[in-house]
């Protein structure tokens, strides 16, 4: 990671949550243009913004379904939706007085959320032209991009590919083959390739994309994952793991653990962390965990890896301290803490513009 603005050259590792898609340029540029990339607080808000009369009836069987369970006014972040919704089957199944129909609903509810995501991502980061797709791209996301080499890491909590588009175009250090630190089932990576001259690509070396909760343009085969170029068609394949307290993605046979075990080499071995957009919450116990123990090598209680340099991009205020308290085994009076109030902020203060 190459930040030329304050002198910084070094592994690094660039974390990335919803906020950092919410931030993009192309938003600045048309700031009324809805719905927008959701965050997980305004889902429900986001997908009732939809144009498309196909998307629109995605969105209302998903709201039918959380009106019928939740009632009339209900404000719920897409985790606590998912964290309820898991556990019905469970309720009726094990306090069934009479025998009958097992409670079948939340696993509709699933399907049509993955339908809804796509439909909502695929309304605010794409555009027809002359009757072709076009997908955003960010500047900012872009300049970070390009900021970085084969021995840095990307944690992604996102379902979305702004990402990847930025790397495609500007990091010779991304192979998708490589890149997701997953098996890939046979498949045509054209699309998501690095599209400059192949001597321009580097040798041995390619960094970490790690989504950490699946991708839209990932689809199940069996073990493997096969990537799609239309990452936001509506269907029932994406790999993803719904946004749920109890995520599975640490168990023996999860196509995720290897995913989490990179993420936690990838922290350990950064000297500069950064984190746009994402807030490790309360409720998802595995990020926190993961963040907190990022200078605790194993067989160790402590190690002495301080981080040099620590950014956080975040409008809230209250976000920003709870990473900071999370990561404080990892800071020193030697490292350097910049906080942001936006993506657009921090790109600009550490990356010169090529």
């Amino acid at each position: 990671m190459d930040l030329n603005r304050i002198g910084f050259k070094g592994r690094g590792c660039l974390v990335l949550g919803a906020g950092a898609t919410r931030g993009a340029s192309f938003l600045e540029r048309s700031p009324v243009r809805l719905p927008l990339p959701p965050l997980d607080a305004d889902f429900f808000t986001q997908i009732q913004r939809m144009t498309s009369l196909s998307n629109q009836e995605i969105a209302k069987r998903l709201l039918r379904f959380t009106v019928g369970e939740f009632g009339v006014g209900f404000r719920l972040t897409m985790e606590q939706f998912f964290t309820q919704v898991e556990t019905l089957p469970q309720i009726f199944e094990q306090l069934r007085i009479t025998k009958g129909r097992s409670y079948r609903q939340p696993a509709s509810a699933m399907r049509w959320f993955r339908q809804a995501l796509a439909a909502v991502f695929q309304e605010s980061l794409i555009t027809e032209i002359a009757g072709a797709s076009v997908p955003h791209r960010c500047g900012y996301h872009t300049r970070i991009a390009g900021a970085l080499n084969g021995q840095d890491t990307i944690l992604s909590f996102n379902y979305d590919c702004l990402i990847e588009e930025s790397l495609r175009m500007n990091c010779a250090a991304w192979d998708p083959r490589y890149s997701y630190g997953i098996p890939l089932y046979k498949t045509d990576i054209s699309y998501w390739a690095y599209q400059v001259p192949k001597k321009a690509r580097p040798r041995r070396h390619f960094l970490r994309l790690l989504k950490m909760h699946g991708s839209m343009n990932w689809r199940r085969r069996g073990s493997k994952i096969e990537l799609t170029d239309n990452a936001y068609v509506i269907d029932d394949d994406h790999a993803i793991v719904p946004p749920q307290w109890q995520k599975d993605v640490l168990a023996q046979k999860s196509g995720f653990r290897p995913i989490w075990r990179q993420a936690r080499a990838g922290l350990e071995s950064a000297r500069c962390l950064i984190i746009a957009g994402y807030s490790a919450p309360m409720t998802d116990l595995l990020a926190q965990t993961l963040f907190r123990c990022r200078n605790r090598p194993s067989g160790k209680t402590i190690g002495s890896n301080q981080l040099e340099v620590l950014a956080i991009a975040n409008p809230d205020r209250s976000a920003r301290h709870h990473l900071i308290n999370l990561l404080k085994p990892s800071i020193d009076d030697q490292t350097r803490v910049l906080v942001f109030d936006s993506l657009a902020q921090c790109a600009a203060h550490l990356i010169e513009p090529s």
